[in-house]
Order: C-alpha cells, then sequence, then structure tokens
C-alpha cells in the first residue's frame, strides 16, 4: 500500500446488529478527535468486494460505490424508512429521494460526514479515479482518506450493523483494525431484530436461499420460484408489496438462530483480549462506560461530549413480557448457544 502513514489507525465496532452500535455512532459523530464512519464495510463486502489484494481497477470500483443494497433498495421502493439511512431527502436540491436506489456510501456513511454527502459522492469518486489502484485495499484507502479528510479526528472508526457474524470478512478487508465488540443480551437483540425492517428482510432472503439454493436479490433470476409456498412467492422482488412484507409471518426463532450465529462467527474476537462494550450497561452508565471506551479508543472524553453523548441513551424497552409462552421458550431455546458463549467469555470495558 502506499504512504499507509496517511491514514488514521482504523477501529471498527463488531456487533450482531440491533445491539447498540447505531448510537454508538450518533455519540461518536459528536467526538472532535473521531472520524465515525457507518456501514462502509458492509456495503463493501455485500457488492462482493471479499479481500484488500482482490484485483479490481478504479472503474469497477466506482461501479461498486456507486451500486445500493438489496434490502435498503428495496425498502425504499416500497416506502419503508429505517433510522440507519440519513440521507437528507427533505433537504432542497438533493440528487435522491426517498423511493430511489442510492448509493451505498449515501445511506449512512457519507451524511454523518458532511452536509453535502453528494458533493463528498463525487470526491471519493475523483479520488478513486486519480488514485488508479489495482487492488481493493488501494480503493479502500482512497476513500477512508478522503473520508477521514472531512474531520480533524485522530482516529477513524468504522460501525456496520451484522458486522459480528462477518469478522473475517471485515478483517479481510482490513486486516491492521484494531476491534472493539458490541454486546446486547440475545432475547432482547433477537426481539428487535424481528420488529425492524431490514433485519425482517435479511431473514426473508436467507429463507428464500436455502428455498431456491441462491438469493433472488443478488442473482438476479427467479429460478425455482414455482416451488414457493405463496407467501414467501410474495417477498420476490418483482412481487413484494408493502401489505406482502409487512404481513408475512416469520417465526420468532428465526431472529435468536441469527443472532446466535453471529455469536458464533465472532468467537475469534469473543474469546481473545478485545475490548467488549455491554448494551445494557451503556444504558445504565453511560459516563462510565463512555469513558472507558474513549480510553480504549486513544482519545481524551470531553466533558461537553459526554453531555452530549449521555444525552442520547433513551429508556430500554424490549416488550419481552409481551411473548406469548410458546414464543418465549422458542426465543430463549434459539439464543442459548449464544448466551452459552457470552458466559463462557464476558470481559467489559
Amino acid at each position: 500500500m502506499e504512504n499507509p502513514s496517511q491514514l488514521p489507525p482504523v477501529h471498527v465496532i463488531f456487533s450482531a446488529g440491533r445491539s447498540g452500535s447505531t448510537l454508538i455512532s450518533d455519540m461518536l459523530d459528536e467526538h472532535p478527535d473521531v472520524v465515525s464512519v457507518s456501514e462502509f464495510f458492509l456495503g463493501l463486502w455485500t457488492s462482493g468486494i471479499h479481500h484488500r489484494d482482490q484485483p479490481i481497477d478504479a472503474p469497477d470500483f466506482c461501479h461498486i460505490l456507486r451500486s445500493g443494497l438489496p434490502t435498503q433498495n428495496l425498502l425504499a421502493h416500497l416506502g419503508i424508512s429505517i433510522d440507519e439511512n440519513r440521507y437528507p431527502f427533505a433537504k432542497q436540491g438533493v440528487r435522491y429521494g426517498p423511493t430511489d436506489a442510492l448509493p451505498f456510501p449515501l445511506l449512512s456513511a457519507l451524511p454523518r460526514l458532511s452536509d453535502d454527502p453528494d458533493a463528498l459522492f463525487d470526491t471519493i469518486i475523483a479520488a478513486v479515479q486519480k488514485r488508479e489502484g489495482e487492488v481493493a485495499g488501494q480503493h479502500i484507502e482512497a476513500v477512508l482518506k478522503v473520508m477521514s479528510s472531512t474531520r480533524s479526528g485522530k482516529i477513524i472508526v468504522e460501525r456496520s450493523g451484522g458486522s459480528l457474524a462477518n469478522v473475517s470478512r471485515v478483517f479481510n478487508l482490513m486486516p491492521n483494525l484494531k476491534p472493539v465488540v458490541l454486546l446486547r443480551d440475545g432475547l432482547a437483540t433477537a426481539l428487535s431484530m424481528s420488529k425492524h425492517p431490514a433485519f425482517r428482510h435479511y431473514i426473508i432472503r436467507i429463507i428464500l436461499r436455502n428455498k431456491l439454493g441462491h438469493d433472488p436479490y443478488l442473482s438476479g433470476h427467479l429460478e425455482g420460484a414455482q416451488t414457493l409456498p405463496p407467501a414467501l412467492r410474495g417477498m420476490l422482488p418483482e412481487m413484494v408489496t408493502p401489505a406482502r412484507f409487512h404481513g408475512i409471518k416469520i417465526p420468532i426463532r428465526a431472529f435468536g438462530l441469527s443472532w446466535s450465529s453471529a455469536i458464533r462467527n465472532g468467537q475469534k474476537l469473543l474469546h481473545g483480549s478485545v475490548a467488549r462494550i455491554d448494551y445494557e450497561e451503556l444504558c445504565e452508565d453511560p459516563d462510565r462506560v463512555l469513558r472507558a471506551l474513549t480510553g480504549v479508543l486513544g482519545v481524551d472524553a470531553p466533558t461537553d461530549w459526554l453531555a452530549r453523548a449521555t444525552a442520547m441513551v433513551q429508556p430500554q424497552n424490549t416488550t419481552i413480557q409481551d411473548l406469548t409462552a410458546d414464543d418465549l421458550a422458542e426465543l430463549t431455546a434459539s439464543c442459548r448457544s449464544g448466551n452459552e458463549i457470552l458466559l463462557q467469555t464476558r470481559q467489559t470495558v
């Protein structure tokens, strides 16, 4: 890599999703020494960038940056908004409307870094084209350098929802990253996933892939669709509607199994000496946890920043008590393997 010293140290917050990682990003957005980057690595691995040494020229990498994410594009098309997407649709003069497919850096990363994310995106494309790199890592570095130039931060902190399930992929993209793990109680996480449109669609795609042998949102074809039951057929790209999407029944255990799978995939970090944040502790004592986190990141914890960040914490409301006895038993069983790993490896900041 050329001039690696020009890039600030890169820290990554790993989580299973629905564990408070968006809250952490919101907090770090306010920190004067942090360049907070959201959902960038997610967009890369979803778009087929699997390793920093992967050969790819600048035009093809720019094509990937201009691509959207299948789930987020579908939700936009259906008119379903999610909190993680920060593009300023209502702002006069922006390029995209609420139902448009956005280039993935514009979903969350760039709106957090600039009041004019479209212009920042153009700057990133120009930087990638100018560098004329030959492998993915060179292009990734070019993008991160532009992002870091928007702030006076000493470090970059990247956060992609669900990254704990993709630990190896993230390390393949950025081997020298410094990891931090963010965790939340399995039942609460899975229940939150079950109510979140993006995670509901991720699970639907997994079910479709298991039934069809391919993900129709990535493969571009519908081979085998005639074998699907009607409710699942209604989830295919050409057939899904808001009513069908909101109406489909997904077993609660699917979300517990997804969480447990993410925990298993993250064991490499959990069994090591990696700093670990507990979401419940963050909500109970944000001042202490944030001071510890900034210590791990190697930056100060200014008093005014702590005041703004702690004010962002909202009371937890998991509504687990509203589950039926059968659903609670099913969810508990599906989270058991993940919870056993956490009990074996418990260590927080």
